[in-house]
Formats: C-alpha cells, structure tokens, sequence
C-alpha cells in the first residue's frame, strides 16, 4: 500500500492510494463469490451459475461496489495511522488500474488549514455579586412557602394567599366585558394564560398585590402595567400559614442536614454565592467565546460542521419542547431560527480545537480530580467511587469535552485583562453594546430598501 496527498488548506483533500493486485483480489473474489450465491439465471439453479457469465453480465456493477468496500476497508487504517481529522465521510472519485495494481483516488475534508489571533492579549469584564443578608432571608421565604399548609378559599383578604388566575393582554380597541352567564364566561376564560401569585412573596410589586386584595373567586379586574393593560379572573385561592423561621424550620427545610438556623442560613450563603460565582465564570466564558469569533471573521466553518451543529441543536429544542424525533414539522422553523448560532458553535469548536493543538493543552489526572471535586454534592446520589467516576470520564467524549474547555478557557483567562463589574451595570454594559449592532443593522436595511 502507497499513500500520496495533496493536501489543501481549504480542508478538501485527495489521496492517491496505490494497492497491489494481491491486497485487492481478496475483496474481488469475495464480491464475485457473493454475487453467485445470490443470482439466478433460467436454466440454472440459484447459485450454481458459471463465474464467467456473472461478471460477462455484472462485472462492472459488482467490481463498482467492490471499490467502495475496498476503501471501507482500507481508509479507516489510514485515518488512524496519519491522525487525520475528518468532517465528512470519504469519497471515491476514480479508480485506475495500473502496472503496479490499482490506483484509487479518495477525497475526503478535513478542517481548512488557519491561525487564531487575539486570544493573547484582550479585555473581559468579571461581574461580581456578594450575597446579602436580603438574599438569605428570599430564599427562605421561599422555602417557608414550599412548607407551608394551605386550605382552599373563597376571597383574598390579607397577603398570605396563593393566587391562580388567567390573564390575557387586553389589545387597543377591545373593550371589557363582565360576563353574565357561565357560557360566555367559560368560553372567554379558554384564551386566558394561567399563572399563579404569592401575595407574600417580597419580590412581587405591590401594585399586583393591592389588585388583588378583598376579591373573590371568579372576580375580574383589568390591571394596568405601564402602557399595557391585563385582563385577569382569579380562578382559585390557597390561603397560606407560613411556618416560623427558626431552628424547628432549619431543620425540617435541609432534611436533619443542619438542626440550628444560623448554621442553615450560613450554608444558605455559600450555596448562593456559589450561584452567582458560577453565573459569573459563564459570563465570563460567554465574553471571551464572543471575542475570539469576532476577532477571526476569516474563519468560515465548513458547512458539514455548521450542518452537524444545526442537527445537535434541533435534537435538543425537540427534547426540552417534548417533540418526538420523528416529527418533522418544526425542523425549518428551528433550522431557519438557530443557523447563525449553529454557525458560531462550528466557529468556536474550531477555534478551541485549534488553540489546544497550537498551546498543546492536554487533560491531566489533576483536571479529573477537580471535576469530581466540583461535582461531588450532585454525584453522591449515584454512591460511586472516585475510580469508577475516572472511568466514566475516560470513556464519555462529552464529559472530556466539558473538562477539556474549562482547562483551555483557564489558560486563556492568564491572558486577559479583567475589570470587575457589578451585575447590575455588566448587563447595562452588553445590552449598550448590541445597541450599535441593532442601529447599524437597522441602517443597511433601510439602504437596501431604498436601493
């Protein structure tokens, strides 16, 4: 066997694969051989007709298809030995017999041939966020909502009620009506969203809660939010006794996990701070993605890759919408909706993949280690031993591709400049940012319609 390349940086690729007559008559002689146990001629029986006659009458079909089980069999080899990193499957495009044997000529499309600039010296922003005193005391409300008793009632007369009702946006030029029998009433409540309130929930305006207050069940208002209005029917209400925050709750909320209130409210901080950290390094990940493909707009991603990701992300919005697979009928929709994301996903995989090759970064046993450390409180439920999780991970591509970018965005966060930022004005700051694309976007089509 003989290899020749000519290798382009686009990634479209050939090779030239010289194979003796003593490699390729093994696959021919089992191509011929299969075809006699399957064809039947009149006046022979079903595999007992002569050889001569199968490839006097087949012989270019049968040697065709021969050919492609030649480089089915041979190419996956090569793949291996020379670590080429295909995108698409092989083709074959010609097939020359010569003195040697045979030649085959393959295509095959491997990643264009680029350089990554810009991931060495750039600015990001840190959103920063310190968990308060305020936060604990949300997030125990909440808890205390989820523990506590509720009885069904007829009208709202405090803030301790859970509200259900439907509410629909009531458009310009439609008037309200009060509905005077069942029919028109059930028939109206059918285009209602439906949602539910808790009046005592810090965080609802009091605007909504007033609104509510000293009505009953089947009472409709309109609520007036800014410029919009909302017609609301309250369809049921759960009066709710809230239990004391104390050390009885603490206990009761972490499940025997912590038997006094100061030591839950303590942990309560770290789990949220966590939270926000977290929040925090995604931002941070986001940033620094969103630079490297704006700083290399020469780098067009092959459309097998950009059509791979567009299928990874119709897979995923059929999952979480609870569509089944074979329903087709969304596809377009999706396929039209996410083709530039699923462009810059083919963009940044081969950015990253480039980076890691260039800086040639590698998962270390310490890379591991620190995964199943972060993910030790979500993997205990399983009861797995730190060897049987390295494991896992060895074998699962997409828990190494997890660990492996996490390790690549480390090494070039030593490279950027951090600000630190508050939440608050780091979100201000990103939508001020698409503020100019969205003008300039708006700009280019108005000179297209009047071109």
């Amino acid at each position: 066997m003989e290899k020749n390349y000519t290798l382009n940086a686009s990634g479209l690729n050939t090779l030239e694969l010289t194979l003796t007559k003593s490699e390729v008559q093994p696959v021919l002689d089992e191509a011929y051989a299969e075809a006699q146990r399957s064809v039947s001629l009149p006046g022979f029986r079903k595999g007992k007709v002569p050889l001569h006659m199968i490839k006097k009458m087949y012989g270019k079909a049968i040697e065709a298809e021969a050919n492609l089980d030649i480089v089915n069999r041979f190419f996956p080899q090569i793949v291996e030995e020379d670590n080429l990193k295909l995108i698409d499957s092989p083709s074959l495009k010609d097939v020359q017999i010569i003195e040697e044997g045979y030649k085959f000529i393959i295509g095959f499309q491997t990643i264009p041939n680029f350089n990554v600039i810009g991931y060495k010296d750039f600015e990001i922003y840190e959103p920063i966020y310190v968990v308060k005193p305020e936060d604990i005391d949300n997030e125990l409300n909440v808890q205390a909502q989820e523990l506590a008793n509720r009885s069904e009632g007829e009208e709202i007369t405090s803030y301790n009620y859970h509200i259900y009702y439907g509410i629909e946006e009531v458009k310009d030029g439609e008037e309200h009506h009060h509905h005077d029998n069942d029919e028109d009433h059930a028939h109206d409540h059918h285009h209602h969203d439906h949602q539910d309130v808790f009046l005592g929930d810090s965080r609802i305006k009091s605007e909504l809660k007033d609104a509510f207050l000293n009505r009953k069940v089947g009472d409709e208002f309109v609520y007036t939010e800014g410029d919009k209005q909302f017609k609301i029917i309250i369809e049921k209400v759960e009066q709710v006794e809230l239990p004391e925050i104390n050390d009885e709750f603490a206990k009761k909320a972490s499940q025997d996990k912590f038997d006094n209130l100061g030591d839950y409210r303590q942990n309560l901080e770290l789990a949220l701070q966590d939270y926000w950290d977290n929040k925090s390094r995604q931002e941070i990940e986001n940033q620094i993605i969103d630079h490297l493909i704006l700083s290399n707009p020469e780098i067009v991603p092959p459309e097998k890759m950009v059509e791979t990701a567009l299928e990874n992300i119709i897979e995923n919005m059929k999952t979480q919408y609870k569509i089944p697979k074979e329903n087709k009928q969304y596809d377009q929709f999706f396929r039209e909706s996410y083709h530039s994301h699923a462009v810059n996903l083919a963009k940044w995989t081969m950015i990253k993949d480039k980076i890691i090759e260039t800086e040639n970064i590698k998962i270390e046993d310490y890379d591991i280690n620190d995964w199943i450390e972060r993910s030790r409180q979500y993997l205990s439920q399983f009861n797995m031993s730190d060897e049987q999780l390295r494991s896992i991970i060895e074998t699962n591509e997409n828990l190494k591709g997890e660990i492996m970018q996490k390790k690549l965005i480390d090494y070039l966060l030593g490279f950027a400049t951090t600000n630190e930022i508050s939440f608050e004005d780091y979100y201000k700051k990103r939508q001020m940012d698409l503020q100019p694309k969205t003008e300039e976007n708006s700009e280019e089509k108005s000179d297209d319609s009047n071109e």
